[in-house]
């Protein structure tokens, strides 16, 4: 029935949105405003790591651990997962990149104010872009055509629908799910997601390298990563012994293939570095407005290639048209855009040398009071 309906749209869905509202409420929209612009000035001064600013605004935005409809939400950092990574290629050498057969501090912490961006994009994501606009192959080149295809299918009045790209979310719980599988109680949500039982073998996650061709070539697959990638190395190792079932050719699934020699630890550990790097410094503010800020939502939306179909924004859900249960659980099920916080261009890290020069001027009242008009949306869902 309705309430019984109504009851798990408020437990699943609205669970984080309720505490961000209530510290709203508390603390005032000018208080809240300050807190927010706090921790984008601190990232930009380098007194926090982008690894704190992302997860800040993933729960400034309503995402939650306790949700995973809404769960924190981390990008793909590298555009090259191969192990051992092949930069005896004769077309690398010529970009004049590095020899390497590992994945790396060398390679990712290379500071590229004076570098080519065309030497750096075989190693990093192109963060201006949403997923589903990689073009890396021919496989990413035709999928590419196909969602602007849909775009246009979707403009047209006939179609019933507001316009569209991805008819997947890049975050939602069989995304969550399947990265962490090995891991409890995702091993059990997981089970009840498939009908009590672990999903095919060969739908697993099985590598890395896998998961990001999936996402860069599969119509309907555009995930983003979680932020277990950047700290959690257990979560590509059956460390509980699961019995994951037997690929085709009669290989059994067990511990996930990663980059560094099927080294986990190794892997964690330089996905921190890469984001942390001044590459990934100097670009991840355009993923930011992507995500949680003007390119999310709108006009600006679609001209970013960045238009995910209506049950995905949480706005567009209303609880009194939901007929049943399993309707809402569809909803939930797809996951739900990042409620948008920013409503203007992030903006980029300053340059180290900067920071002291500008010490006195980043102090400034004035700069904060600016950046508050700036890093927040008082009324997001409003274009």
């Amino acid at each position: 029935d309705l309430k019984e309906t109504k009851d798990i749209y408020d437990n699943v869905v609205g669970y984080q949105n309720t505490l961000v509202l209530k510290a709203r409420k508390k603390n005032g929209k000018k208080k809240f405003k300050i807190k927010l612009s706090k921790k984008i000035l601190a990232w930009r001064e380098w007194k926090m790591s982008t690894f704190e600013l992302i997860m800040w605004l993933n729960i400034y935005s309503n995402r939650s651990y306790n949700d995973i409809s809404q769960y924190p939400v981390f990008p793909w950092i590298l555009s090259n997962y191969e192990d051992p990574l092949k930069t005896e290629n004769e077309d690398i050498q010529k970009k004049g990149l590095k020899k390497s057969n590992t994945l790396n501090q060398v390679d990712l912490d290379e500071d590229d104010e004076d570098m080519d961006d065309n030497k750096l994009d075989y190693r990093y994501r192109d963060m201006k872009l949403p997923m589903g606009m990689m073009e890396l192959d021919e496989e990413g080149e035709k999928r590419k055509e196909l969602f602007m295809e849909t775009l246009e299918t979707s403009r047209d009045p006939d179609s019933g629908m507001k316009p569209y790209i991805y008819g997947t979310n890049y975050s939602n719980p069989m995304y969550v799910c399947n990265f962490l599988t090995r891991l409890f109680p995702f091993t059990h949500i997981s089970i009840e997601l498939q009908g009590s039982k672990f999903d095919n073998p060969d739908r697993l996650f099985l590598s890395v390298k896998n998961s990001f061709y999936n996402s860069t070539t599969q119509k309907t697959d555009v995930r983003e990563l979680i932020p277990e990638f950047f700290y959690l190395p257990e979560m590509f190792l059956n460390i509980n012994e699961l019995n994951l079932g037997e690929l085709e050719d009669g290989t059994t699934v067990n511990d996930v293939l990663t980059p560094c020699d099927n080294n986990p630890y190794d892997f964690v550990m330089n996905m921190k570095i890469a984001l942390e790097s001044d590459r990934v410094s100097n670009t991840i503010q355009n993923w930011v407005d992507l995500i949680f800020g003007y390119k999310a939502r709108g006009k600006v939306a679609e001209l970013s290639n960045n238009l995910f179909t209506e049950s995905g924004y949480q706005e567009n859900i209303d609880i009194q048209k939901v007929e049943n249960k399993e309707a809402m659980l569809r909803q939930v099920e797809f996951g739900l855009i990042p409620t948008q916080i920013l409503n203007k261009e992030c903006g980029k890290r300053m340059k180290k040398e900067d920071i002291i020069k500008g010490k006195e001027i980043m102090d400034s009242s004035n700069v904060l009071f600016h950046m508050q008009k700036v890093f927040y949306v008082d009324e997001p869902y409003k274009s």
